[in-house]
């Protein structure tokens, strides 16, 4: 398995292939106006969210679990999700699948892997990774909710892949915890990253 998250996060590495910074996206909600007040049907008011205390706390979960990938801080991670327990299972779109799978043959195209399986991982502690969001928007009743976005991964320092990311969320008491990780992956070598993500 190190050695399929190896080819899925450092092939891009090993081409050196480079792109300018991409700016660091905002943590938005979904259905929000130019005031940037969600306008949906949950809303208590006009102009007012009846789930915004939710909406930051689930805005301060995806800012933990971007910095846990930057600090290689495995028990930080574990720490999101529900009992400890990381749900996190990659879906590649078939070009890039197979892309892969050249190297590793017993890859599955959707199978438990990300980059949670580098942090606390000794022979990777100095390797710069860093997952970046974009158009994020987040769904909720105040109890669940699904959070989704655009996302590109670096792996020592180039983009390595990127695609489309879903979370179902819960909480529980006060806390929102990740109950499940859903990523699809475009190899960088296959599909190259859209102007929308730089």
């Amino acid at each position: 398995m190190k050695q399929a998250l190896t080819v899925l996060a450092g092939a891009a590495a090993v081409m050196a292939f480079t792109t300018r910074a991409a700016p660091q996206a905002a943590v938005t909600d979904r259905n929000a106006g130019t005031s940037g007040a969600p306008a949906d049907h949950r809303s208590t008011s006009v102009g007012q969210d009846a789930f915004a205390e939710d909406r930051e706390a689930i805005k301060a979960v995806m800012r933990e679990f971007q910095e846990s990938i930057r600090t290689h801080d495995l028990a930080r991670m574990q720490s999101l999700f529900v009992n400890g327990k990381i749900v996190w299972v990659g879906a590649g779109h078939p070009a890039s699948y197979r892309f892969y799978a050249r190297a590793l043959p017993t890859m599955k195209q959707v199978d438990q892997v990300g980059a949670f399986q580098f942090l606390g991982d000794t022979s990777f502690a100095r390797v710069p990774m860093e997952e970046q969001f974009f158009r994020p928007t987040i769904d909720t009743d105040g109890q669940v909710a699904l959070a989704s976005f655009d996302y590109l991964f670096r792996f020592n320092g180039a983009v390595s892949n990127w695609g489309r990311e879903y979370w179902q969320l819960a909480k529980d008491g006060t806390s929102w915890k990740i109950l499940h990780l859903l990523y699809s992956y475009n190899a960088i070598e296959v599909k190259p990253l859209p102007a929308t993500y730089r």
